[in-house]
């Protein structure tokens, strides 16, 4: 028998691609949810904040929710597309 050498992995490094800015209000909006702490809450309960960016114009929208799910989310959306700035 012949004895193989271990193959060595080699390091693969990303390419790294130039980040296309938004050239219009409402074509990149960044949307994030985020647990309230209960040092800010004064009734107890747990509250999610959903919050939207625009990236072109830093236009920010946020709201308070009592759970964190897909229907409230579908319900955030719902209300950023009323919103007149977007």
């Amino acid at each position: 028998r012949k004895l193989l050498k271990p193959v060595q992995n080699k390091k693969v490094t990303p390419k790294w691609k130039e980040y296309k800015r938004a050239d219009y209000i409402g074509q990149k909006v960044q949307l994030d949810v985020k647990y309230v702490p209960s040092e800010c809450i004064l009734d107890g309960k747990k509250y999610y904040q959903y919050t939207a960016v625009d990236e072109c114009s830093r236009w920010c929208y946020r709201q308070i929710y009592e759970e964190k799910s897909n229907y409230t989310s579908y319900l955030f959306i719902l209300e950023l597309i009323k919103k007149p700035y977007l």
